[in-house]
């Protein structure tokens, strides 16, 4: 049985959404259990401490997960059309915007809608 972990809401129907990746995974490797957990920080204790097998994470939860503990290992890796691994940021400013870009300077970004619980699109701007 392989264990993965995902950050779900059961009350909010998530594993309904989750179903056709279960069942991909399904398909193609062995039976499959789904295991929720609410948060980001929760599922990376998990991982680390064996209680899941898999788990789909961002490049920036990887790292955080694999700064606490060595032994998780990524199964891929996305790379672009030459090659590289890694994401890159673009950030703009309107013109008319009371703040300039250099403003934004150590401050953190936040692209997402915060009812997702999702990790990407927060960064810190370096």
């Amino acid at each position: 049985m392989l264990r993965v972990g995902l950050v779900l809401d059961p009350a909010r129907e998530d594993f309904q959404a989750a179903e056709p990746f279960r069942a991909a995974l399904e398909a193609g490797f062995a039976s499959v259990h789904l295991v929720a957990y609410r948060d980001l920080a929760r599922l990376q204790t998990a991982l680390v401490r064996g209680e899941i097998d898999y788990a789909p994470l961002s490049a920036s939860a990887y790292a955080a997960a694999y700064r606490r503990c060595s032994c998780v290992v990524p199964l891929m890796v996305p790379r672009s059309t030459d090659g590289a691994a890694g994401w890159h940021a673009v950030v703009l400013v309107a013109r008319d915007a009371p703040f300039k870009l250099q403003d934004l300077a150590g401050t953190r970004l936040d692209g997402n809608d915060p009812s997702r619980r999702r990790a990407t699109g927060c960064r810190l701007l370096r």
